[in-house]
C-alpha cells in the first residue's frame, strides 16, 4: 500500500542539516523536523537525514564536523545540491523501475490476496463448523460420561442385590437342608413309633390269644367270665386298631405337611435361583453396554484431540497476509 507523499524533499533536509552543522549544532531528527515546521513524519525525516550522513561517508568522511566555516557552507550546499540532482536522477530511474515492479507485484498480490480472502472465508466457515462439531462432541461426551456414571451406580446396586440374593439363597438352602433333615428325623421317629405300636399291638394280640386259649380251657366252667374277657379283648383290639389308625393318619398328615413344606421351600429356592440368573444376565448386559460406552467415549476423545491438533495446525499454516 502506497504511503502519503512527504511535504518536503531530501534536498530540504540536506540544506537544513548543513545549516545546523554550520551553526555548530548536531542535526538530529527533532531539530531538523523543527526547522521543517513540523511537516511530515519523523520517520521520513530520519530516512532523509540518514541518506545525508551516508552520502558524506561515501565521500570519505567518517564523521561530520562539529561546525562548518561560514565560507564553506555555500560550497557544501552547492555540492550537496549537485549530489542530490544526480541522486535524484538515479532515484527517479530506480523509482520508475521499482514502481513498475511494485505495480506488477501489487497486481499479483491483489490476485493472491483475493484468492487468499476466499480461502480464509472458506477456512473460517470450516473452522466454525469444526468448533460447532467439537462443541457438540463435548456435549455428547459429557452426556455419555453421565450415562456411564449412572450405569456404574446401577451396576453397583445390581451387584449388591445379587450378593443379597446369593446370601438369601445360601441361607434358604441351609434352612431347607435343616428342614429336610428334621423331616427325615421325624419320619424315622414316626416310623419307629409305628413299628413299636405294631409290635405292641401284636404282643397284645398274642396276649389276647393266649388269654383266649386259657379262657377256652376254662370255657366249660367260666363261660360267662370267658365271654366277658373275650369282649374286653375285642374291645381292646378295636381300640388299639382305632388308635393305630388315628396315629397312622396323623403321621401321614405330618409327612404330607413336611413334604409340602419341603416342596414349597424348593420352589422358593428355584424362584430365587431364577431371579439371580436374571440379575446376572442384566449385569452382563450392563457390563457390555458399559464397555461399549467406554470405547465410544475413548473414540470421541481421540476424535476431539485430533480435531484440536488439526485446528492448531491450520491456525499456524493459514495465517492471513498483512497489507
Amino acid at each position: 500500500m502506497a504511503g502519503r507523499p512527504a511535504s518536503f524533499s531530501p534536498n530540504d533536509v540536506a540544506r537544513i542539516a548543513t545549516r545546523l552543522i554550520g551553526q555548530g549544532k548536531n542535526p538530529t531528527v527533532d531539530s531538523v523536523h523543527e526547522q521543517l515546521g513540523r511537516r511530515g513524519s519523523r520517520t521520513t525525516v530520519n530516512n532523509y537525514l540518514k541518506a545525508f550522513r551516508d552520502e558524506f561517508k561515501e565521500r570519505g568522511l567518517t564523521a561530520l564536523p562539529s561546525a562548518i566555516p561560514e565560507p564553506l557552507i555555500p560550497i557544501i550546499e552547492d555540492f550537496w545540491a549537485h549530489a542530490l540532482v544526480k541522486a535524484g536522477e538515479r532515484y527517479d530511474e530506480e523509482r520508475q523501475s521499482v514502481e513498475q515492479e511494485r505495480q506488477a507485484e501489487q497486481e499479483a498480490y491483489n490476485a493472491v490476496h483475493s484468492e487468499q480472502i476466499g480461502i480464509i472465508d472458506e477456512q473460517a466457515a470450516l473452522l466454525q463448523d469444526r468448533e460447532q462439531f467439537i462443541s457438540e462432541q463435548a456435549r455428547t461426551v459429557s452426556e455419555l460420561e453421565q450415562q456411564v456414571r449412572t450405569l456404574k451406580s446401577l451396576l453397583s446396586g445390581y451387584e449388591e442385590t445379587i450378593l443379597d440374593l446369593k446370601r438369601d439363597k445360601s441361607r434358604l438352602s441351609d434352612q431347607l437342608d435343616e428342614e429336610r433333615q428334621e423331616s427325615h428325623r421325624r419320619f424315622d421317629q414316626a416310623k419307629e413309633d409305628w413299628y413299636r405300636e405294631r409290635a405292641t399291638l401284636r404282643q397284645s394280640v398274642d396276649d389276647a390269644r393266649k388269654q383266649l386259649s386259657e379262657d377256652n380251657e376254662k370255657n366249660a366252667r367260666l363261660a360267662d367270665h370267658w365271654m366277658l374277657q373275650l369282649d374286653d379283648a375285642r374291645q381292646q383290639v378295636r381300640e388299639l386298631k382305632e388308635r393305630h389308625q388315628e396315629d397312622k393318619q396323623r403321621w401321614e398328615a405330618d409327612i404330607k405337611l413336611e413334604r409340602a413344606r419341603a416342596d414349597r421351600l424348593a420352589g422358593t429356592v428355584s424362584n430365587y435361583e431364577q431371579r439371580i440368573e436374571e440379575r446376572e444376565k442384566e449385569v452382563e448386559i450392563l457390563n457390555a453396554r458399559l464397555v461399549e460406552m467406554e470405547q465410544l467415549n475413548s473414540s470421541q476423545a481421540q476424535t476431539i484431540t485430533s480435531l484440536e491438533h488439526l485446528i492448531a495446525d491450520w491456525d499456524v499454516d493459514n495465517k492471513p497476509f498483512k497489507s
